[in-house]
């Protein structure tokens, strides 16, 4: 498959980390084709581990099924899931959550980097079952890898002052205020600008008049609406709720957020207090680890990007 050359940078300076994450999608190799006719334009091949599925297909296939759809050996993956519990997919969005701020925090090269994603979507995150003896009983619903960097933003960090100056803006060592030079920061380009909104891009990024935007906080955005998901199907290891949200709730727009106001739909907050109940038993038996998910989400899905955990 063809890849951008913005996805190739991302995946080189990942690739020259003093220290690897292993929950990002690392390539083998990549393969250059040049086309001779059409003005010697070149496409990137990039190969990588092959996985048995993306999330979102995970999402929407029962635990029994799961071994008979994979790309990877049916005993493998029979082997590993068949030992899953509702715990199981909290661990691996624990571990999500951290490749993220990897890619936000802790890239380390010969000079201080960020990696905006920019595509958070069940589509871009790759199950992978290891081959290995106890894999089965340690990973019982997969790694989950992070993967797909070709809407990826690679921005230099800068230090910044603790104090904030009466307009909320963070001034510089000489007390200028740095203002959209924030870390994270990133500029709309025409790549990104002609891109339609998807149903894990935030609100900020629905505006046609958009010309930046706090890229780390977007991708937070796209994460908690991720794991809402991941959460849904985790209660009752049952792909029907995660239908229920993107269908029932989120509408025909098929958005976390009203594309008129801007705000989160209130109808995803009803879905999210109504989880806790689901859980084995119904209201008798209401779980508290549901209930810090929701609370863990509702922190992170908020229209503005500055009031986001």
């Amino acid at each position: 498959m063809g890849y951008s050359r913005r996805e190739l940078d991302s995946q080189q300076v990942l690739q020259k980390c003093l220290s690897k994450h292993s929950r990002i999608m690392m390539n083998f190799a990549t393969l250059l084709e040049t086309h001779t006719n059409s003005n010697n334009h070149s496409v990137h091949h990039i190969i990588y581990e092959l996985a048995a599925y993306s999330l979102n297909k995970f999402l929407m296939i029962q635990p029994s099924r799961l071994s008979r759809t994979s790309n990877q050996a049916f005993s493998l993956v029979a082997a590993h899931s068949k030992n899953m519990w509702p715990g199981d997919l909290i661990a691996e969005s624990m571990n999500l959550a951290d490749a993220l701020d990897f890619l936000h925090n802790r890239i380390f090269t010969n000079r201080s980097l960020s990696i905006v994603h920019n595509n958070l979507t069940p589509h871009n995150i790759l199950v992978i079952y290891p081959d290995n003896p106890d894999a089965g009983n340690r990973y019982p619903v997969g790694q989950w890898k992070l993967a797909d960097f070709g809407f990826s933003t690679i921005r230099p960090k800068r230090k910044l002052d603790d104090r904030i100056s009466s307009k909320g803006m963070i001034p510089d060592k000489d007390g200028d205020e740095l203002g959209t030079e924030r870390e994270g920061i990133v500029s709309a380009n025409e790549h990104t600008r002609t891109r339609e909104p998807g149903r894990y891009t935030p609100p900020e990024l629905g505006q046609a008049a958009r010309q930046e935007w706090d890229g780390i906080s977007a991708d937070l955005w796209s994460f908690g609406c991720v794991f809402s998901e991941i959460l849904s199907y985790a209660i009752r290891l049952d792909p029907g709720k995660v239908e229920d949200l993107r269908h029932a709730i989120l509408g025909p727009d098929h958005r976390f957020y009203d594309p008129i106001s801007l705000d989160v739909k209130s109808e995803f907050h009803f879905y999210l207090d109504g989880l806790p109940k689901l859980w084995r038993g119904g209201d008798k038996m209401v779980a508290s680890w549901v209930s810090s998910c929701v609370e863990l989400i509702n922190a992170i899905v908020v229209a503005d990007p500055q009031k986001r955990l």
